[in-house]
């Protein structure tokens, strides 16, 4: 069984208020449009993840593989705001989500498996079972793909993926 984690997301606040009118017309690869979105989003062309800048100081940061790397280019975002006159202290960085995917051993047997794990599977509205714990969604495919949404900490996961690999064929 291979888990790869394909999404972080992280959140923070600079302890200042942001001008986003007069921030975006300073950089390049940001929008802001207050009809659509309260925050500016940013893409740097040089930093891997998206960054949603809100006027009252909140950062939050997405699209990473690791939380090591979230962290590293939510830091890189607030350097940069940093260097445009804004008084920044990054603090309250905090993990918000994760998203994974993960590979079992062989094809899934849905049916049993939906019985017994109380999943969802409806093959004529949608070809993969959905499974729910807690805050966390799994999607489970039969070709033994499982895409993993909504994870706090990786280690819950193990259990049930080890109770998906039974259902292998």
């Amino acid at each position: 069984m291979d888990i790869r984690l394909t999404n972080v997301v992280v959140r923070s606040s600079l302890n200042c208020s942001v001008n986003l009118t007069l921030l975006v017309n300073s950089i390049a690869n940001a929008v802001y449009n207050t009809k659509k979105y309260s925050g500016m989003v940013w893409r740097h062309r040089h930093i891997k993840s998206t960054c949603f800048v809100f006027h009252t100081g909140k950062l939050m940061c997405m699209g990473n593989n690791s939380v090591k790397g979230a962290k590293k280019d939510l830091r890189k975002y607030a350097r940069i705001i940093n260097k445009f006159g804004y008084n920044v202290c990054l603090s309250c960085i905090k993990v918000m989500t994760k998203s994974a995917v993960a590979t079992l051993t062989g094809k899934l047997n849905l049916e049993e498996a939906s019985k017994l794990l109380s999943g969802s599977y409806e093959p004529e509205i949608f070809i993969a079972m959905l499974i729910r714990r807690g805050t966390t969604n799994f999607t489970c495919f039969r070709s033994g793909k499982v895409i993993i949404t909504g994870v706090k900490k990786l280690n819950n996961l193990v259990d049930l993926l080890s109770e998906l690999e039974m259902f292998t064929l």
